[in-house]
């Protein structure tokens, strides 16, 4: 049909959201918060390791790569400088910047040099701040990742989730002009 598919981008690769073999796999292991051995070596500005911790994600086959380094007492900016720009040079998949943080979300979107997905986009911090990252992400072409989140909290029931997934959904397309497909 000549339609291009809602891809994501490293410098060497592309990899379409919508998989054949579903789902996509995005490699949780570079998270401050998730992982002790990932924070020890980000505590210890063990970039080499920490290059290590993706490169075994793209062994087992993960089409993406989340990015993490948010944790009390460090410099998050700094960190997501440090960590994502050793990954576009060393890591062939595209990488999911995960940060509640705008300059760290900035910093990140602005090293890699492909098409990114921006993490735990909500509503918990009100409209202006998920507006601050919608505008982000239109300005670096990424895709977001929405959590069911508001103003109240997590949504509890199936119903809320709808409410609050549509919420989003609505907000990011009709006023971010955002692809329905991102």
């Amino acid at each position: 049909t000549g339609k291009t598919k809602p891809s994501l981008a490293s410098l060497f690769t592309t990899k379409t959201l919508s998989q054949e073999k579903a789902p996509f796999l995005v490699g949780e292991r570079a998270n401050a918060t998730g992982s002790k051995a990932f924070r020890e070596l980000l505590l210890q500005e063990n970039y080499d390791k920490i290059v290590s911790i993706a490169q075994v994600q793209v062994r087992n086959k993960a089409d993406g790569v989340d990015v993490s380094v948010g944790f009390a007492g460090r410099d998050e900016t700094k960190d997501m400088k440090e960590v994502v720009s050793r990954y576009v040079k060393n890591i062939p998949l595209p990488l999911m910047v995960d940060s509640t943080q705008i300059p760290a979300i900035q910093t990140g979107l602005s090293l890699i040099g492909g098409r990114a997905i921006i993490n735990s986009v909500n509503f918990e911090d009100g409209v202006e701040k998920f507006d601050k990252i919608c505008s982000l992400a239109k300005r670096w072409g990424a895709a977001l990742v929405c959590l069911t989140i508001d103003e109240k909290g997590m949504a509890k029931t199936a119903k809320q989730k709808v409410q609050i997934a549509d919420r989003i959904f609505q907000r990011a397309t009709q006023v971010h002009h955002l692809r329905e497909s991102d």
